[in-house]
């Protein structure tokens, strides 16, 4: 019997821990199918987005043949898009006044970006979320969300869905470590990538500050999802002592990452998906958010306790936070039965597209 190919949705091809856990998670659960990245082969009945946040920019009209599912995908929010990010933002302006075809080509898109890394003052980034780009969503078979806030945002143009959670929570790590080892992973966000909550970074101050306080009785281990973030982790791990720096970006690897997270007693995750693979190990993590997403997320599973926004962080929370996951096993334990409760979910919807594939043959 000839394997069925399933055109595949997500953000690939970036070294992006994050973005490739989702593509294993979505192999896992659709053994029975051939991912193939939608960018060099659309030509399949079979529409999967697999994760990430890539609605509503990566929808696209389907035609009435075609299966269409979502599992375990974010949703862009327009409030926190919608807004210039820089003080000559290109893309935004454009938009807002309606005339964004003109750089509908690639050439005045080059020169636009090459304007914009002249200049910190100046940025051009394809962010601007309109409403026209939330029809294609309406043609759904299947929409399963990563978390409330998602399934809120497409309400607002009268799309169903439900809340599934992150597809990467299926994975897991080769060994559960429950043991205490004294090492602390760190995964940060480079100051290089755009659109943050603001483009403050006195919480690099604070997490240095923490780390230096605490290096006698713990190692940190501080880990890069993307190789744009590499010089920032490689140098904190240069000057906090008892540190070390690991790489699974630049050849990704993302059950090692994994491994290495579990290993570990906490995870500081402003990476979204360093909260994410913490969760798949039942390690506790400290979540720094830096977009909506992040606060999508911990509200799926609960652990909104442990999250703050990064530019608000203080040192005072994060010692607190830390004591209460050092003291304590509450916080594994709480997050041990609501990823189990979301894996649980997510492996039900893909049950359902599975069927729904196999009953009509295509």
């Amino acid at each position: 019997m000839m394997t069925e190919i399933a055109a595949y949705s997500g953000w690939l091809g970036n070294n992006n821990i994050g973005d490739e856990a989702l593509y294993l998670a979505n192999e896992k659960i659709f053994a029975d199918f051939e991912l193939v990245n939608r960018d060099y082969y659309d030509d399949s009945l079979i529409q999967l987005y697999g994760g990430g946040t890539v609605l509503p920019r990566q929808a696209i009209e389907h035609g009435s043949d075609e299966l269409v599912a979502a599992i375990g995908v974010g949703v862009e929010d327009p409030d926190f898009r919608n807004q210039p990010f820089a003080s000559i933002d290109i893309e935004y302006y454009l938009e807002k006044n309606d005339i964004a075809f003109l750089i509908g080509n690639k050439y005045t898109q080059h020169i636009a970006n090459q304007i914009a890394s002249l200049s910190d003052s100046v940025m051009m980034d394809r962010k601007y979320v309109t409403e026209d780009r939330y029809t294609p969503v309406q043609r759904f078979d299947y929409l399963g969300v990563r978390g409330p806030r998602s399934k809120e945002i497409l309400s607002r143009y009268g799309i169903d869905s439900q809340v599934v959670g992150d597809t990467a929570l299926l994975l897991e790590p080769s060994e559960y470590n429950h043991q205490k080892s004294n090492r602390v992973a760190v995964t940060l966000r480079s100051a290089k990538s755009v659109l943050k909550w603001t483009d403050d970074t006195e919480y690099i101050q604070v997490i240095e500050k923490f780390c230096r306080e605490h290096s006698d009785e713990y190692e940190f281990v501080f880990l890069p999802f993307r190789p744009i973030d590499i010089p920032l982790h490689a140098k904190l791990s240069k000057k906090i002592p008892n540190a070390e720096f690991r790489d699974y970006c630049s050849h990704v690897d993302v059950r090692a990452a994994i491994d290495e997270i579990s290993d570990c007693d906490i995870v500081i995750g402003e990476r979204l998906h360093a909260s994410i693979l913490a969760a798949c190990s039942f390690t506790p993590f400290v979540s720094l958010g830096y977009q909506p997403k992040n606060d999508d997320f911990v509200e799926s599973i609960n652990m909104t306790e442990y999250h703050t926004r990064f530019h608000q962080l203080t040192i005072n929370w994060l010692v607190d936070r830390f004591e209460k996951i050092r003291t304590s096993d509450d916080a594994r334990q709480k997050l041990q039965a609501e990823v189990t409760d979301k894996r649980a979910e997510i492996q039900s919807l893909a049950k359902e597209i599975t069927t729904a594939i196999n009953e009509q043959d295509y």
